[in-house]
């Protein structure tokens, strides 16, 4: 199952998969930051920098974060 066709944001909407990949990134891998021209750049973490075991705990917190709205992901 995908979460896009499964449940709602909290505005009461569907969104696009892209949408919840920013979302599941935001909430647990958090940001990088980077020194600007005109200050601090912060960038999404991107899940290929992780190392196997960040990345099964962002896959697992994903995982459960779906399951408690009843959606089960494919392997």
């Amino acid at each position: 199952m995908l979460m896009a066709e499964n449940f709602k944001g909290k505005d009461g909407l569907y969104h696009p998969h892209q949408w919840w990949k920013v979302m599941c990134k935001d909430r647990w891998l958090g940001y990088n930051e980077y020194e600007g021209a005109n200050g601090i750049i912060y960038a999404l973490k991107s899940t290929a920098e992780l190392s196997v075991e960040e990345l099964n705990t962002f896959m697992n917190e994903v995982e459960k974060f779906c399951a408690e709205r009843g959606v089960y992901l494919q392997d």
